[in-house]
């Protein structure tokens, strides 16, 4: 399916989805960030953010990801 959504990056820090993010939708990407996280557990129970993409990007989307982690590490 050309339009399909795929999962290509899942964290628990909001400050590196945000940083994602930017960097796909920098390259003109289109990104879905679902938040999973709960404000009323805080830190006992952290969920997870995930950021999906249009399938037709995950090479090109992974390749910026890794490069991005790298530039943050």
């Amino acid at each position: 399916m050309k339009n399909e959504m795929i999962k290509v990056f899942g964290t628990t820090q909001l400050f590196e989805a945000k940083v994602i993010e930017a960097l796909l939708r920098d390259n003109d990407i289109d990104v879905f960030v679902m938040n999973k996280q709960d404000s009323s557990y805080g830190m006992l129970l952290p969920g997870s953010i995930e950021i999906y993409i249009p399938s037709q990007f995950e090479k090109e989307a992974k390749e910026i990801i890794n490069e991005g982690l790298a530039s943050l590490n």
